[in-house]
């Protein structure tokens, strides 16, 4: 007789192998669909009638490769957890994306292969690429009905109580924040001769430095005070200091921010995930922060940091390649001993040793609840300074390991989450390739030389795929959101306008990291936004983001403009051609949309130089 586990096995063998065949027929069917409408893209006559779609279908090889790869692809897909929904939903995008790709290169493409054409070609190429990229995490997230390394703290209770040493590096921070997150880590609910803290004070303020030290002097039994004379390595630095004086008995680290207040639930729950699994080097909980009302801004861009939280850690957990992101996490103290400590010599100290701990074997885990608040920037600048130290540290990662990752020993999942994760920094390029050449397409139309698009005279079939794209992109993040933290779609759009609004930013500090070039630590500033005129953030906005606001302003005239001539076009409609309205209308169109692109920067420096509600 079967046991009740070997009866559960074969129902889940036989529910998977549906889940693939399905996947299977989903795929080659929507094969099928793209190869009949391109083939009428291509007819000669505008109804070429049944038997020609029959005869051109049945003896085409590409169909049948096309059919049988995409199959193959929803196979691979329905073998997972995903819902019927989302796996249609991605396959969809992914093929139309390649439709687009592919039907361009091969049949619109060559008939205008003009440099201009070859660059726009190119760059749209890369940009769905990254679309393709990161909707994966986002529809994995949404639309998986079973995480294999799932997460619950009900089971993780410690056997043995590891000794845990807290190592909290600060720089220049007020006293009494430090000294509440100080307080909150005293009470934690573990035992008090299996734990202890470490303060890495790399201050220079004297005043500062001495009423954190006198707080440390009065808790001595419990709390270790260290300061250095010199800054060697910024945050890195502080932290491999308190690490080499790490007592030899100390088996984890757990890194937090100077501003965190810590749960006192944590440890207790968080290091029975070590004892169960020799192999885990580190562990993640998201970032959170208590002061997220203080303004409409600060709200924005806490959801924006909800969404790698909730949507890209989630995916990347179940493939074992998450990031250590700097606080709020716990470390093996043998795992960084073993990678070499943390890296002083690029500024996302925390990626990258985690890099080099995965590529060393160790596995990682993340644990989604929060266990801990710190601060968000509450001003546009203090996000910027962040974002740029992020970014800066991104491009000097790739850098560093981008051409070690595939000889690395890392999986192959591994490795794309990792150069997925560096090079998205890079969108900013892309986006401002498209929005050139469609301004210099803008200009054309206004000033009477109009410039050949490959994609003219197919507008119907191609210049309303990417507006597709870029609705479901919108629809997937109002899915993934209002599933995390229940936006509805105008405060979607507000997220999306945060990412907007740094994105030139962060390519530059991208460019800048990879490049080689040297940038000191700088410090995410967490002072308190005062609250300013309308008159004085806008003319803060204009000065911090004169690139953005030029660029904005160009497509903004040159979208009007081209709008203009085609509301002209309408009386001549029949003598100028339908094709030429059309496309006047959608290149307006992704005129204004690339405006606001640009414009988010100088709109979100604005809001985030108001200050509090």
């Amino acid at each position: 007789m079967k046991s009740p586990g070997s009866r559960k096995s074969e129902k889940g063998a036989v529910a998977r192998a549906g889940r693939m065949i399905v996947g299977f027929t989903l795929g080659a069917a929507v094969g099928l669909v793209i190869h009949v409408v391109t083939l009428l893209a291509q007819a000669p006559v505008m109804d070429p009638g049944a038997d020609w779609i029959f005869e051109n279908t049945i003896g085409a090889p590409g169909a049948y490769i096309l059919m049988i790869l995409l199959g193959a692809f929803g196979a691979r897909v329905g073998s997972g957890e995903w819902t019927v929904v989302g796996t249609m939903l991605y396959m969809s995008l992914i093929i139309i994306v390649v439709g687009f790709i592919l039907y361009s290169a091969t049949v619109m493409l060559p008939k205008n292969p003009s440099i201009l054409n070859i660059l726009l070609f190119l760059a749209e190429f890369v940009s769905l690429s990254f679309v393709i990229i990161y909707a994966y995490y986002t529809v994995d997230r949404v639309s998986r009905k079973s995480w294999r390394r799932h997460y619950s703290h009900a089971a993780r209770t410690p056997r043995s109580y590891p000794f845990v040493e807290f190592h909290v590096p600060m720089y220049n921070e007020p006293p009494h924040v430090v000294m509440e997150v100080l307080d909150h880590l005293l009470r934690m609910d573990y035992p008090v001769d299996r734990y202890a803290i470490v303060v890495a004070d790399d201050s220079t303020e004297q005043k500062s430095r001495e009423e954190i030290e006198r707080f440390c002097r009065e808790h001595q039994d419990r709390i270790k005070y260290m300061h250095r004379a010199e800054r060697k390595g910024y945050k890195a630095g502080a932290l491999n200091a308190a690490l080499e004086r790490s007592p030899q008995g100390v088996e984890l680290i757990a890194v937090v921010d100077a501003d965190y207040k810590v749960q006192p639930e944590f440890l207790k729950e968080v290091v029975g995930y070590f004892e169960e699994n020799p192999k885990l080097g580190f562990l993640q909980s998201p970032q959170d922060f208590h002061n997220r009302d203080h303004s409409p801004f600060t709200r924005q861009i806490y959801w924006a940091n909800r969404f790698f939280y909730d949507a890209i850690m989630p995916a990347r957990n179940e493939a074992n390649s998450i990031i250590f992101c700097g606080t709020m996490g716990v470390m093996r103290k043998k795992a960084l001993v073993d990678a070499g400590g943390w890296g002083e010599d690029v500024l996302c100290e925390d990626a990258e040793t985690s890099l080099r701990m995965s590529d060393l074997g160790w596995e990682s885990l993340y644990v989604p609840k929060v266990y801990g608040r710190g601060l968000i920037p509450e001003t546009y600048s203090g996000y910027k300074s962040q974002q740029y130290r992020w970014a800066f540290g991104g491009g000097q990662i790739l850098r560093k390991h981008g051409h070690k990752i595939w000889r690395s020993k890392l999986t192959p999942r591994q490795r794309f989450d990792l150069l997925a994760g560096g090079l998205h920094y890079f969108s900013g390029v892309i986006i401002f390739v498209i929005a050139s050449i469609l301004l210099l397409m803008g200009l054309g139309e206004i000033f009477g030389f109009p410039m050949v698009n490959y994609h003219r005279g197919e507008i119907a079939l191609m210049g309303f795929v990417p507006l597709f794209v870029m609705l479901e992109g919108i629809l997937r993040m109002r899915w993934a959101l209002g599933r995390a933290v229940g936006l509805d779609m105008r405060q979607t759009l507000q997220v999306v306008g945060v990412w907007f609004s740094i994105m030139f930013f962060t390519t530059w500090a991208a460019l800048k990291g990879i490049s080689g070039s040297k940038q000191g630590f700088v410090r995410t500033p967490k002072h308190r936004a005062r609250k300013v005129s309308a008159f004085e953030a806008w003319s803060r906005a204009v000065r911090l983001m004169r690139f953005e606001v030029t660029m904005a302003w160009w497509l903004l005239v040159a979208g009007f403009g081209v709008f203009v001539i085609a509301l002209l076009k309408l009386p001549y409609l029949i003598e100028d051609g339908l094709i030429s309205t059309i496309s006047a209308f959608v290149l307006s169109f992704w005129l204004v949309w690339y405006a606001y692109v640009f414009g988010a920067g100088p709109i979100y420096a604005a809001r985030g130089s108001r200050g509090p509600e």
